[in-house]
C-alpha cells in the first residue's frame, strides 16, 4: 500500500494528466528490508579516493560529453558515470591521461584508467565545438536557461534513479554507487537570467553512500528527486508563461514518469496503468505543441526487455536515449 506521508500526486493545470511517482511506493519498502538484512560492517566510511573520476571510455557529440566505465562479471558492459552538456562547458584543459573541465562554474577532473591513453584529442575537439558555439550562438536568454536547466536536471535524475536501482540488487555494488555520487560533487546550482535558480546539496547523499547505508541512501536519492520534481511542478502553466516554458515543464515531468516505469520494471514490479497513461498523455502534448516526437510504443518496447534478474543498465540507457534524443528539439 502506498505510504500516505510520502505520496505525491501532481495535477497539471495545462494538460489533462495526473502523475504519481512510484519511487515512494517501491523504493522505501524494498530498501528498508534490505537494510535489515545488511551487515553492520557496511556502515564504515570508505577510505578517501584520488581526485578525479577514473574512466575507460568517452563519447562526444555536439550536445553531450559522456564518460563510461566497464562493469559486470564475467560479462562486461559500459556504464555511463558522467554526462555533461557541451553547451555548458566554459573551459577545458588536459595533460596526458588527465582532463579538467569547467562546467557551471565548478571544475571536474577525469583520469584515463590506462596511463598511456591521452585526452589531447578530446580537448582539441571540445575547444573547437566551444569556439563554434560562441560564434553561432544567438542571444535568447530564456531558451538558453531552459536548455541548461533541463540538461542539468536530467543528468541528476538519471544518476539518482541509477542509485535507487543499484540499491535494489541482491548484492549492492557500493563501488558503482560511490562512482555515481562522486560524479555529482558536493552541490550544484543552475545559473540563468530568466528563471529562479535550482540548487542541490549532495552532502548528506554522499555521506550515506560512503557509509554503505541502504535506507539513508535511498532517502537522500528520493529527496533529490523530489526537489527537482517540485521545482518544475511549481512552474505555473498560466498566461504569463510562454509555450516553451510549458513544454519544458511537460518534458521533465514525462521524463520522471519514464524513469518511474523503468525503475518499477527493473525491480520486477508490474506496470502501473496510471503512470503509463500519464507518460503517454505528456508525450502526446509535447508532440502537439513542440518538435519533440517521442514514440510511446518505442519506449514500451525497449522497457519490455528489462529483466529483474539480468544486466539491465544498457537497456535502461537505450530507453532513456529514445527520449533524450528528442529533447534537444524543444
Amino acid at each position: 500500500m502506498r505510504n500516505n506521508a510520502e505520496k505525491q500526486v501532481t495535477q497539471s493545470r495545462t494538460y489533462n494528466f495526473t502523475f504519481a511517482p512510484a519511487i515512494t511506493t517501491i523504493a522505501f519498502p524494498l530498501l528498508i528490508e534490505k537494510q535489515k538484512n545488511s551487515d553492520s560492517a557496511t556502515d564504515k566510511v570508505s577510505q578517501p579516493k584520488p581526485k578525479g573520476l577514473t574512466v575507460e571510455k568517452y563519447e562526444l557529440s555536439n550536445d553531450f560529453l559522456k564518460f563510461f566505465v566497464a562493469k559486470g562479471f564475467p560479462k562486461k558492459h559500459w556504464v555511463s558515470i558522467k554526462e555533461i552538456p557541451v553547451c555548458e562547458i566554459t573551459n577545458v584543459e588536459s595533460f596526458g591521461n588527465e582532463l579538467s573541465i569547467e562546467w557551471n562554474g565548478s571544475f571536474y577532473g577525469f583520469i584515463f584508467k590506462e596511463k598511456d591513453e591521452s585526452f589531447t584529442m578530446l580537448r582539441d575537439k571540445l575547444r573547437g565545438l566551444l569556439e563554434d558555439q560562441r560564434k553561432n550562438k544567438k542571444i535568447n536568454p530564456q531558451k538558453n536557461d531552459l536548455n541548461s536547466i533541463i540538461s542539468f536536471s536530467i543528468s541528476i535524475v538519471d544518476l539518482s534513479f541509477n542509485i535507487l536501482m543499484g540499491l535494489s540488487r541482491k548484492k549492492i555494488s557500493w563501488d558503482t554507487l560511490e562512482g555515481y555520487i562522486d560524479s555529482l560533487g558536493t552541490n550544484l546550482s543552475t545559473k540563468g537570467q530568466t528563471m529562479e535558480p535550482l540548487s542541490l546539496d549532495f552532502g548528506q547523499f554522499s555521506v550515506a553512500v560512503k557509509k554503505h547505508a541502504p535506507k539513508e541512501t535511498s532517502k537522500e536519492a528520493i529527496n533529490i528527486l523530489k526537489t527537482i520534481y517540485s521545482y518544475f511542478d511549481s512552474l505555473r502553466a498560466d498566461d504569463e508563461l510562454n509555450l516553451e516554458l510549458q513544454n519544458a515543464k511537460t518534458a521533465i515531468l514525462a521524463y520522471y514518469a519514464l524513469n518511474d516505469l523503468i525503475f518499477a520494471k527493473f525491480v520486477g514490479g508490474g506496470a502501473d496503468e496510471k503512470e503509463n497513461s500519464a507518460l503517454e498523455s505528456a508525450l502526446l502534448s509535447l508532440a502537439d505543441k513542440s518538435n519533440v516526437k517521442v514514440s510511446f510504443g518505442d519506449l514500451n518496447s525497449s522497457m519490455a526487455r528489462l529483466n529483474a534478474e539480468g544486466e539491465n543498465q544498457d537497456i535502461v540507457e537505450d530507453t532513456r536515449a529514445i527520449f533524450k534524443g528528442q529533447l534537444k528539439l524543444l
